[in-house]
């Protein structure tokens, strides 16, 4: 996939002499969508931290999520899954690719996006040209991939652990609006019963006269 870099950023890939096939086998599958925020480190003195996630149905535990990795370092990279990657690991998501890259990118403290990220990131990925990443960001609730393996245990040296916001999920989001949405069709619809039982009277009424 294409890189999208900002004029200000006028980088290529950097070359890397260690892990030069495997690197370059992940970086085919990213694309880097950079915002006007975007912070690059050419000195290598700021620290770049990765975060990534599905940002499905954006709510206060994801930007809280986003804040938190922000802290950890100087420029945040804001990683991604595709709705094929969430489909595989997780669920079908709600919201589509452009759509939850759009909410990522409006968050103020997202200095980088970088979309199609693998759901369990390795050490290629972070030290790709795209991501150079010092560390990886999460929360304590760490989530398995498709195969039952822990998603980051490839890079546990690397990873810094945050608290994840509590009482707050996409899936309890989802139910809820599911209820509403059965809420809102059985009201319609019992609506509909109503006027036509009334109907049906006001035909038995008429007939009687």
């Amino acid at each position: 996939m294409m890189e999208y870099k900002n004029d200000t950023n006028s980088q290529g890939k950097e070359s890397h002499t260690q892990q030069d096939n495997l690197t370059t086998e992940v970086e085919d599958k990213i694309e880097v969508i950079s915002s006007p925020r975007h912070v690059d480190s050419p000195d290598g003195k700021l620290v770049r931290i990765y975060i990534d996630g599905c940002w499905d149905v954006m709510h206060s535990g994801h930007y809280n999520a986003i804040r938190q990795a922000k802290a950890l370092g100087d420029t945040l990279l804001v990683g991604v899954h595709s709705d094929e990657e969430i489909t595989k690991n997780k669920r079908e998501p709600v919201m589509n690719n452009e759509e939850r890259i759009a909410m990522v990118r409006a968050c103020k403290w997202t200095d980088e996006v970088v979309f199609d990220v693998p759901y369990a990131p390795t050490l290629a990925l972070i030290e790709s040209s795209s991501i150079r990443a010092d560390f990886v960001a999460h929360g304590d609730d760490i989530p398995h991939d498709a195969t039952g393996k822990s998603a980051y245990s490839d890079v546990t040296n690397r990873l810094k652990i945050f608290k994840r916001t509590p009482g707050v999920s996409t899936t309890a989001l989802i139910e809820r609006l599911l209820l509403a949405a059965r809420y809102e069709k059985e009201k319609h619809t019992s609506k509909k019963k109503k006027k036509k039982t009334e109907k049906k009277t006001k035909k038995k009424i008429e007939k009687k006269k």
